[in-house]
């Protein structure tokens, strides 16, 4: 037992971009939000807003929409590797239901005795899996809610893992070109390594968005602020200017927490969209310990 939680109390020493347990939960996964500093929490719905904002699925302006994701998370630090997939689907009218998928995954360590020699057991890789399942459903033309539950397994160590049930509840608000958005994320159960228990980084996200039509072009501004309930405060501005909804470009800036959540760091993003497929990427600059971090999403909507 002593060799498990010196084990566990590395590990959160160990993890930077969050010092809550469960870090899958509060990095990105699509590279399009991650390209506006993830501030998707009143954002156009895309594949991923089962992450992003549940019961924002009953207003995407695709029937259907799918996507797989690789990004490289802190690779200046730790390279943590991310490998998510997304997809969801809307009725004709107010019904939609959607699905996550997220493997992240984060350096090996070599395995020691209890007096600190190498064990036989070699290298060990922490990792966590979870997937989540939602509903959104519209109770009036420009108002929707939603529910989602989510699945987590994290091991960071050969005899320290914790299977994890949480739930996240959201609204959304669209009219127009204004948008807004508020939601619950990572409600429910603690997260247990032998005898310790942790909480999940809980936390509330409340956001608008504003679409400028231009023509062929238009360009959408989207703000977020976000509370977590261990006492920690993120902020993000984002905006995507899009050609013809085939060419984008996109900027942002989000405000973090280096000790409670994820750091303060810029991020840059392009994508292309042809025939229903569109390839997104993002990259991140302004932080020591995200610098030169890369999203990649490859989608199709009808």
């Amino acid at each position: 037992m002593r060799k498990v939680l010196t084990i566990i109390m590395m590990f959160f020493v160990a993890v930077a971009s969050s010092a809550q347990t469960l870090p899958s939960l509060l990095v990105p996964s699509d590279a399009a939000g991650l390209g506006t500093a993830s501030a998707n929490v009143a954002a156009t719905p895309t594949a991923y807003q089962v992450e992003n904002n549940v019961a924002g699925m009953s207003f995407s302006p695709s029937r259907f929409s799918a996507g797989v994701s690789y990004g490289m998370w802190q690779p200046a630090y730790a390279s943590d590797k991310v490998i998510s997939a997304g997809a969801m689907w809307r009725s004709e009218k107010r019904l939609a239901i959607g699905l996550t998928f997220k493997y992240f995954a984060q350096p090996s360590y070599d395995i020691t005795t209890e007096s600190g020699n190498a064990s036989r057991e070699g290298s060990y890789t922490p990792k966590e899996f979870n997937a989540a399942v939602g509903v959104s459903y519209r109770i009036v033309d420009f108002l929707s809610l939603g529910l989602s539950a989510r699945l987590t397994k994290s091991d960071i160590a050969p005899e320290a893992s914790s299977n994890v049930f949480g739930v996240d509840a959201g609204v959304f608000f669209q009219k127009n070109n204004i948008r807004a958005g508020i939601s619950a994320n990572n409600l429910g159960s603690k997260v247990k390594y032998g005898e310790n228990t942790y909480s999940q980084p809980s936390l509330v996200k409340a956001g608008a968005g504003y679409t400028i039509g231009l023509g062929t072009s238009s360009i959408a501004v989207n703000a977020e602020a976000d509370v977590l309930f261990s006492g920690g405060f993120m902020a993000g501005l984002g905006a995507e200017y899009s050609f013809d909804d085939m060419v984008f470009v996109r900027a942002g800036y989000h405000y973090g927490d280096d000790k409670k959540a994820i750091p303060s760091y810029g991020s840059l993003g392009a994508g292309v969209k042809f025939f229903g497929v569109r390839l997104d990427v993002a990259y991140l600059v302004g932080s020591q310990v995200l610098k030169n971090s890369l999203g990649v999403t490859l989608g199709y909507s009808f």
